[in-house]
């Protein structure tokens, strides 16, 4: 009966902190700029990945002001995730005795509710939405993942083993918990292309039926396969934190395993259904993301409730059967790599040459990613005039066969001319990309040129260009005493430039212009993003053109 009493009111407790978290957020607001020998209680009542969003700010915290005390209250289920964050001095049971702990540190931080009801979580990812609403701390894009220390233990369901892969089966709900049909077809798959590799089935101990379940089934499709069933040897977060510390590669939806993975740079592929991956993952360089293509998503939809529209079996949501086993495999392969994949260096690469490509190529890829869902990593396609730097490694680099700079050290595939492209066949690629080439060419060369790189996208293609707009580019030249280069040809080229000549290829619809200048006031460089659709009637030459 006690024990009844005491759920009962922790449950109202937790009802109650929810309410206080939004409705006194600003309640003894930590003063950022005043925290020597001060105590800063944090709220968040879980789950796992909600605690490591936090991490990495409170060891900025620390590591600015030692003298701090930082108290993390959570539930006690979680306490031994956040001994595993050492910046924390002491963490308390989210339970209505420790409401006294509201009074007895300086500062109060409610973050329950922080991504819930908050819109602008809809828009922003995360750790942007933490660093510039709540802790008010500038992170580098590195120091964006989550902080956390292993316990040195090694489990036997993965010894011995040359390649380890992890599918983690269940989410914290079921609108984020892909069905054990997907989970058969991906375990198929991989052991058709892996066929040595041991796959591990991560699970909590409370699972460890449905996990045999599923065992069995990828044992009757392939009898010599090896597989653990980790909720047989699962008891604690520390078992789960030890075995993603030890995989060769994790496989997991929307939920705490991708970010485990994330603090140990464990390679993860994430899979997304009610929430687009970028929100979460985006400073991940370990990681690939995989959004499940659905009409109704996403959703943003939380809580505990199975989804109504694609719901199957009342534990699962459909969506992720959207989610192509190819492109699962395709991702393994590249995070596989039994060297390091260069895109991880190129991340962080920032080049004194002259490549355009290497000054912005995380927000490229990230800008790609976010506008179309696609990572170029998985994609076949050709980087126009590279200069031996393409914007992705697996790109088909494409130059002159005497270029007149040099930014890189890749090699160059093909040697000609970009305006034709005889070496590919009509509707043959998936995306072309180029940097500082298209303004290279005057008037009549440039309705060549996308005359022919369309001719070889296929359907749904992208054409992704990297360009100035000139009388910026001339300016920054001008304010930096440089010379302006000699090869563009276009005064007026800029983006509305690009946006009215376009309109000369009705087969090319223009869905994206970035403007790198609207981030930094030095900067003279935008981002076009095309689409190929279905073909239609050639362009009419008298409609409205840049040309004129």
């Amino acid at each position: 009966m006690l024990s009844f009493l005491f759920k009962v009111t922790n449950k109202l407790f937790l009802i109650f902190m929810e309410w206080v978290s939004v409705t006194f957020r600003n309640w003894k607001k930590p003063d950022w700029d005043n925290l020597d020998h001060k105590s800063v209680l944090i709220i968040r009542h879980g789950g796992i990945g909600d605690i490591l969003f936090i991490s990495p700010f409170i060891k900025k915290i620390k590591t600015k002001s030692p003298t701090t005390c930082l108290t993390f209250m959570t539930r006690i289920n979680y306490h031994e995730l956040t001994n595993n964050i050492a910046y924390i001095d002491k963490t308390l049971n989210h339970a209505w005795p420790n409401i006294f702990a509201l009074f007895t540190h300086d500062y109060v931080l409610f973050l329950d509710n922080s991504i819930e009801k908050d819109p602008d979580a809809e828009k922003k990812n995360v750790y942007d939405l933490f660093a510039e609403k709540y802790f008010f701390q500038a992170l580098s894009d590195r120091e964006k993942r989550p902080v956390l220390s292993a316990q040195a233990q090694e489990l036997t369901c993965t010894s011995s083993a040359e390649t380890t892969i992890g599918l983690q089966l269940k989410s914290g709900s079921p609108i984020r918990t892909p069905s054990q049909a997907f989970w058969l077809r991906t375990a198929s798959e991989l052991l058709r292309i892996f066929p040595n590799a041991l796959i591990v089935l991560i699970a909590e101990h409370r699972e460890e039926s449905s996990s045999q379940t599923l065992l069995e089934k990828i044992h009757d499709r392939h009898p010599q396969a090896r597989i653990c069933n980790f909720a047989t040897y699962s008891r604690s977060i520390n078992d789960l934190i030890s075995l993603i510390n030890q995989l060769d590669l994790v496989i997991a939806p929307d939920s705490s395993v991708v970010h485990i993975a994330a603090a140990f740079q464990t390679p993860a592929i994430g899979i997304y259904g009610p929430f687009p991956g970028a929100l979460r993952t985006k400073y991940y360089p370990d990681n690939i993301t995989l959004d499940a293509p659905i009409a109704c998503g996403p959703c943003f939809t939380h809580g505990h409730s199975p989804c109504k529209k694609l719901h199957n079996d009342g534990h699962s949501s459909a969506c992720f059967d959207r989610i192509s086993t190819a492109d699962i495999t395709k991702a393994a392969k590249l995070l596989l790599s039994k060297k390091r994949h260069p895109y991880y260096a190129y991340l962080h690469y920032y080049s004194s040459a002259t490549s355009e490509t290497a000054r912005h190529r995380h927000t490229i890829l990230q800008i790609i990613h976010d506008t179309t869902g696609h990572d170029l990593r998985l994609l076949s396609g050709l980087d126009l005039g590279c200069g031996g730097d393409p914007i992705v490694p697996e790109a088909v680099c494409l130059d002159l066969p005497a270029p007149y700079t040099k930014c890189g050290r890749s090699p160059i595939h093909v040697k000609g001319n970009a305006i034709n492209l005889h070496w590919f066949a009509a509707s043959s690629l998936d995306y072309i990309y180029s940097s500082h080439l298209f303004e290279d060419f005057n008037a009549e060369e440039q309705y060549k040129a996308l005359g022919e790189w369309s001719r070889v996208l296929h359907d749904k293609g992208m054409l992704i260009l990297l360009l100035p707009h000139q009388q910026r580019y001339i300016s920054v030249c001008r304010n930096h005493d440089e010379q302006p280069n000699e090869h563009h040809k276009i005064a007026e080229f800029s983006p509305e430039y690009m946006e009215n000549f376009l309109l000369n290829f009705p087969q090319l619809t223009l869905i994206k212009i970035y403007q790198f200048w609207n981030l930094t006031a030095d900067e003279y460089n935008f981002l076009l993003i095309a689409v190929k659709q279905q073909k239609q009637s050639a362009p009419n030459r008298n409609s409205k053109s840049a040309l004129h």
